[in-house]
């Protein structure tokens, strides 16, 4: 199975580090990006990305609000630096919520339990 997952954050830095991580991860096979709410809808509808990573505070809407958005078959991963929301993200199905600054592991944790979702659900 392949995974294709949108990253969406407006810390360029913040959506650098998670590329580094997937980098050699074998079953990515696209890793698209985005730096608003309104880029991340566009590239969720037209990519259909299986995992998407989602900052919560952004300009414009905030993550909690775009997760309501997005497309149901995708897997959510919040990775924010704000611990309040993470009862409003378990409320909208996110399989994950990483705590900025996260560890590699904790990371790689969240992205075992998404793959795993995936293959329940029978995706890609």
């Amino acid at each position: 199975m392949l995974i294709n997952v949108l990253i969406v954050d407006d810390e360029t830095l913040a959506r650098e580090n998670i590329k580094a991580l997937l980098k050699n991860q074998s079953d990515i096979e696209n890793i698209f990006e985005a730096e608003n709410g309104a880029q991340a809808l566009d590239v969720a509808e037209k990519k259909q990305p299986d995992i998407i990573f989602l900052d919560i505070k952004m300009p414009g809407q905030s993550g909690i609000e775009l997760a309501e958005k997005l497309p149901s078959k995708s897997v959510i991963i919040f990775a924010t630096a704000y611990d309040q929301h993470a009862i409003t993200a378990f409320e909208l199905n996110a399989i994950d919520y990483l705590l900025k600054p996260f560890s590699d592991e904790r990371f790689f944790d969240a992205l075992h339990k998404a793959r795993k979702e995936l293959l329940n659900q029978g995706a890609t």
